[in-house]
């Protein structure tokens, strides 16, 4: 689909944001495109149960109605991802999991995966080690929360906002090291194969409670730098 036509039909969705039902009349006269390619997009969307006909009314679907807080304009809009990091602990050693795509594709990385929205913290993180590290968590304490954002040539890439979790595996269930899977020594651990704010959460984070971070990575052709930019109290329950 070409970006004119993306955007076309962004804009329908757009109109069920600030409107629960709408008559094909009254998407027409608010999108005014062809009457026939705009059948084309309605019927593509029932299709895909994005939107839902009956009586000659649309509306969208409870699947769809889920993505409403996600929609933005434009890419200046767009919000940080919210992400689990599990620091996985025994006997003075974490497990890290080599990533496999970017960004740091290649990098050693604390485990880590998407908060979805029908899940607690605790639960997500049971449920990202289960998915990535084979195994079932006990002892879990909630550390920090991080936001962090990627900078490249002084413009925003990427950013997070970080539950850390620090866990201990069952004694039944201890991960077995494999390629993408392997337990560092806490107290060896080498700086340059670890992304740089999963190194600085594991030596200065592990042992502190409720605390926000903010931090910037500051990237370039060869480096890449750590910039603090607020630090205040956390109270978690």
């Amino acid at each position: 689909m070409g970006l004119k036509l993306q955007k076309q039909r962004e804009k329908i969705f757009q109109l069920f944001i600030y409107n629960e039902r709408l008559s094909f009349s009254q998407i027409l006269k608010q999108i005014k495109i062809p009457s026939n390619l705009l059948a084309y997009f309605l019927k593509k969307m029932v299709k895909e149960e994005m939107l839902e006909k009956r009586a000659g009314v649309y509306k969208l679907t409870e699947s769809a109605e889920k993505l409403i807080p996600f929609f933005v304009k434009n890419s200046e809009m767009i919000s940080p991802l919210v992400v689990i990091l599990v620091a996985l602990v025994t006997e003075k050693k974490v497990l890290l999991i080599k990533r496999d795509k970017r960004p740091y594709k290649g990098f050693w990385s604390i485990i880590s995966g998407r908060l979805l929205i029908n899940e607690s913290i605790k639960e997500a993180a049971a449920r990202i080690v289960k998915e990535k590290a084979y195994c079932e968590i006990d002892a879990v304490e909630q550390k920090s929360v991080i936001y962090e954002r990627l900078i490249e040539k002084d413009k925003s890439k990427h950013g997070f906002v970080f539950f850390l979790i620090k866990a201990k595996p069952k004694n039944n269930s201890i991960p077995k090291e494999k390629e993408y899977l392997q337990w560092f020594n806490l107290n060896k651990l080498n700086k340059r194969k670890i992304i740089a704010s999963d190194y600085w959460m594991i030596k200065e984070l592990l042992e502190e409670n409720g605390k926000i971070h903010e931090e910037t990575l500051v990237e370039t052709k060869k480096t890449t730098k750590m910039k603090f930019l607020y630090l205040w109290p956390l109270s978690i329950s």
